[in-house]
């Protein structure tokens, strides 16, 4: 058992494959130059689809309308990268209007999106997201950082440890507000969804 960046890893397999198996990079849990907000939840559904809810984020633009959904999800492609245990989805957003929460917290009227989903297998995603203004650098924008690790429970249930960090408005207790609510409801739009196939 290891803790990392206010997590706690546990390795249930072969004790020498731990020794050589790196704990996910989780920093931003801890960065005094980020924020965040975090929601544990157990889930009533399987691991798998949550994987599988992660790994395509498409769903955004239909499900999470009143949030992260917007049209420029479903409207632009991915790119599939494969390393190791690490399958990265890329999806660019170029010249797009903000989705409903990202409008709320930069009001700006145009900007550049992304968001890069990367599984470390066999249980955490770490999803780099963010918006910039049109043709800026990523690392000058918006900029966040969800953690997702992801724990069988039992056959049909399964554990969800979810953080949403973010690089701007630190310290902020109104915006760390805004945010819960915000990610509680696509939580809960995810549940839904998940439980109901």
């Amino acid at each position: 058992m290891v803790e990392s960046h206010r997590w706690i890893w546990a390795w249930f397999g072969d004790s020498e494959l731990a020794e050589t198996t790196p704990v996910p990079d989780t920093h931003w849990m801890d960065d005094p130059d980020w924020d965040r907000v975090t929601h544990t939840r157990l889930m009533g559904c399987n691991s798998g689809l949550l994987h599988d809810n992660l790994l395509d984020l498409t769903h955004e633009s239909f499900l999470h309308t009143s949030t992260i959904g917007d049209d420029a999800v479903f409207e632009n492609g991915v790119t599939i990268e494969v390393e190791d245990n690490i399958v990265s989805v890329d999806r660019f957003m170029p010249g797009c209007y903000p989705s409903p929460l990202f409008a709320k917290v930069t009001n700006a009227e145009v900007v550049d999106r992304w968001h890069t989903t990367e599984f470390q297998l066999p249980s955490v995603h770490v999803i780099h997201a963010g918006v910039v203004e049109p043709g800026g650098r990523r690392e000058d924008g918006y900029r966040f950082e969800v953690l997702n690790a992801i724990t069988p429970a039992k056959q049909g249930q399964a554990w969800y440890f979810y953080a949403f960090c973010r690089n701007f408005e630190v310290g902020n207790e109104e915006m760390n507000e805004v945010l819960t609510e915000s990610q509680g409801t696509v939580l809960d739009e995810d549940a839904w969804a998940l439980e109901h196939q």
